[in-house]
């Protein structure tokens, strides 16, 4: 469950995170935005865990602005455990542009967080300045497939091509796989084909609120059940 928030501004509407993240770094809001976000999502995760009675994965984008706070990481566990969430059922969303910076720095802090027993997902992979040898360093579980490339996997043979290598790599890494923007069943099939299990996109579902979320597992949950009936 991939946790991002669609603002909602009286004249313009519905502000999606790619405008306003941007707008929030620059003026300097993002530090206690990503801390409003983290508190806000895992409290309300645990509740919708709670009432379904059921588990899982809560993924949550984190800025190199939250990084280069004081005592981030520490924040970040406090809330976590208060939250109820367990911490191996979080995973923390970076890109590759944090590694611009002190690289011993950032590997310490996500080191940290591993030893939590928190995942780590590297966001939008192959658009920045990952090279395969800091893949090799980098203690993370996910690679996420820009959705660049998968706009065009049907298409563009070298898109095609560098994604199914790229799930190569991370299962030769013993990494999982996300392809992002996934919107139709023919790009589904074709990542399937290459070895990704793992989706995000509107062929699955769009941005939701909580409520609507709740009945969407639901749904999820009833349609599992009534497949296994049919097919016992």
């Amino acid at each position: 469950m991939n946790v991002w928030y669609v603002g909602k501004n009286p004249d313009l509407g519905f502000v999606p995170p790619n405008e306003f993240i941007k707008v929030a770094e620059d003026i300097g809001l993002m530090p206690e935005l990503g801390h409003y976000i983290t508190q806000t999502s895992l409290r309300q995760m645990a509740e919708l865990q709670q009432q379904l009675q059921q588990e899982f994965q809560v993924s949550i984008n984190i800025s190199l602005k939250q990084f280069s706070q004081p005592y981030f990481f520490e924040e970040f566990i406090k809330v976590a455990e208060k939250s109820g969430v367990k911490l191996t059922n979080i995973t923390i969303e970076v890109t590759e542009s944090l590694f611009i910076e002190d690289l011993n720095f950032i590997l310490g802090i996500l080191h940290n967080f591993r030893k939590k027993g928190v995942s780590i997902s590297l966001d939008d992979f192959g658009t920045g300045f990952s090279s395969l040898s800091l893949l090799r360093q980098l203690p993370i579980q996910e690679l996420k497939i820009d959705k660049a490339f998968v706009d065009d996997i049907l298409t563009d043979d070298k898109d095609a091509t560098l994604i199914n290598n790229i799930i190569q790599i991370a299962n030769d890494l013993g990494m999982y796989t996300v392809a992002e923007g996934v919107e139709t069943l023919e790009q589904k099939k074709k990542l399937t084909s290459y070895g990704c299990i793992l989706y995000q996109g509107y062929y699955f579902a769009k941005p939701m609120g909580i409520n609507d979320l709740k009945n969407f597992i639901r749904d999820i949950g009833n349609s599992n059940i009534n497949n296994s009936e049919n097919n016992a």
